[in-house]
């Protein structure tokens, strides 16, 4: 009988399958390293990620956090954007995923963030990620500011891209347009929001699971692990659970999601939380599973990737 193994909080869970339900090995997202070895950087900005620490480490010996102060002012693409000090001496470290606000996260966002400039990203942000305005604007800040980039997919330190932040940047992006734009639709998704620390909130979990939407049909089943054992996360999911408007990043991307799929949450969260939220709560991947397979007449059949990830996706036969 295959069993599935999925990443949740600081441990894993899993799901048994019959064999009726197995159709197959999924491959990962296959990303090449690119670019030489890094060198004569001095300074660092990440995304927080412990596992992005933990590259640092294993690529060098002494770097200290960057500390942003701007040194010089240009315009770029009609906006103000003030270029931090020593930055081309910085490294710019993030796991990438797909995000609502910049596309992607990347070198880009991490600088945006770091120079306040999520609100022109949102300006100029389109649906069509191969015609978004705000992948152009992002170019034209890392041709300006032209750091350096150690970027991982899928919380997998063995899968990176390392150089100069411009063709980092470029190489993720085709992988997107490539690979994850336009995927195959599935009707039934099992995932994992990826383990500690990307479930360690609702919000965090919710961000993991935005990496989804592409992968969702119409009335897709999406069944969620994530521990959340430090709660909601987000002051916009709280006003929600009391009944009470929010327009947070948390909540839009709920939003998008439940437009899209039946949301079911595998966590230590309360189950009046999760149903005041429109998601559908259960103490274990099995429970959900079974009770999702005894509501609808499909024949389930999963997809199990090769190696730990955070999709699962599965169609009716």
């Amino acid at each position: 009988m295959p069993e599935v193994w999925m990443p949740y909080g600081e441990v894993e869970v899993s799901l048994r399958l019959k064999h009726e339900n197995y159709e197959g090995t999924v491959e990962p997202l296959k990303v090449d390293n690119y670019g030489e070895e890094i060198k004569d950087v001095v300074y660092y900005i990440t995304d927080g990620k412990r596992e992005s620490l933990d590259l640092l480490q294993k690529k060098f010996q002494q770097l200290r956090p960057l500390d942003y102060k701007p040194a010089r002012e240009t315009i770029i693409d009609g906006v103000l954007v003030k270029i931090p000090e020593n930055i081309e001496k910085t490294v710019t470290v993030c796991s990438v995923r797909l995000d609502p606000v910049y596309g992607f996260t990347g070198p880009h966002s991490i600088l945006a963030q770091l120079t306040d400039l999520q609100d022109e990203f949102l300006k100029r942000k389109d649906a069509d990620l191969a015609n978004d305005p705000s992948m152009n604007f992002a170019a034209r800040i890392l041709e300006e500011t032209n750091p350096s980039a150690i970027c991982y997919f899928g919380g997998s330190t063995q899968r990176v891209l390392t150089g100069s932040a411009t063709e980092v940047f470029k190489r993720i992006q085709n992988t997107f347009l490539e690979k994850a734009v336009k995927p195959k639709k599935h009707k039934f998704i099992v995932a994992s929001a990826g383990g500690c620390p990307y479930d360690d909130t609702l919000s965090d979990a919710l961000i993991s699971a935005y990496n989804l939407l592409p992968h969702m049909d119409n009335d897709c089943e999406v069944i969620l692990a994530a521990e959340c054992k430090n709660g909601l996360g987000d002051e916009g999911l709280r006003r929600l659970t009391l009944g009470l408007s929010s327009s947070s990043m948390a909540t839009q991307i709920l939003g998008k999601i439940k437009k899209q799929a039946h949301l079911s949450l595998v966590s230590s969260l309360p189950s009046t939380i999760i149903s005041s939220l429109g998601i559908s709560g259960y103490t274990s991947l099995s429970e959900a599973f079974e009770f999702i397979e005894s509501r609808n007449s499909w024949k389930l059949k999963a997809w199990i990737p090769k190696e730990t990830a955070t999709l699962y996706a599965g169609e009716t036969k």
